[in-house]
C-alpha cells in the first residue's frame, strides 16, 4: 500500500485552554482548544503537535475502517481577527484525531520527522473532500 506525507492547512493555532503533556519526546495535547484566525474550508486542519477533523469526515474515516487513530472532543474558538473578517460565518463541528498508528502499517501515524503519514485509503477520503490548502507528497 502506498502512504503519503500530509501537511494540512493551519487556519489558526492553540487556543489558552490547550493542555499539553511534556513528559516524552514531543509535547502531546491533552485537552485541545483550537481557535481559528482564518479558514479555507479545509476539513483535516492541524496546529502543532494536533490534528483535527470535521466530524463528517471522521466519522467516514471510522466507517470505512481506518486504523492508527482514536477521536477525542476538542473546543472550537474564533480569534477577533476571524470575527472581523467573517462576521457570522458558521464553521462545523471538529473534533481531535489522536494519531497513534505506525508508519507504513495503519492509516494513520507521525512519523520521525512529526510529519501526519497516511495511507492511499485515507487519502482518497480526504481527497474527496476537496481540500484547498492541503499538502501531500508521496512517502520516501
Amino acid at each position: 500500500m502506498q502512504f503519503y506525507v500530509v501537511r494540512p492547512e493551519v487556519p489558526g493555532g492553540l487556543g489558552e485552554n490547550t493542555v499539553l503533556d511534556h513528559s516524552g519526546d514531543q509535547p502531546r495535547v491533552t485537552h485541545l482548544e483550537y481557535e481559528f484566525e482564518g479558514w479555507l474550508g479545509d476539513e483535516l486542519i492541524t496546529a502543532h503537535p494536533a490534528f483535527a477533523a470535521t466530524t463528517t469526515l471522521a466519522n467516514r474515516f471510522q466507517q470505512a475502517g481506518l486504523t492508527g487513530f482514536h477521536t477525542r472532543e476538542m473546543e472550537v474558538t474564533t480569534s477577533e481577527d476571524f470575527d472581523e473578517m467573517y462576521p457570522g460565518r458558521k464553521i462545523p463541528p471538529f473534533i481531535e484525531l489522536v494519531i497513534d498508528g505506525r508508519v507504513g502499517v495503519d492509516d494513520f501515524a507521525i512519523d520521525k520527522a512529526n510529519e501526519l503519514v497516511v495511507s492511499q485509503r485515507a487519502l482518497d477520503i480526504l481527497n474527496s473532500t476537496g481540500p484547498v490548502d492541503t499538502e501531500v507528497e508521496p512517502l520516501g
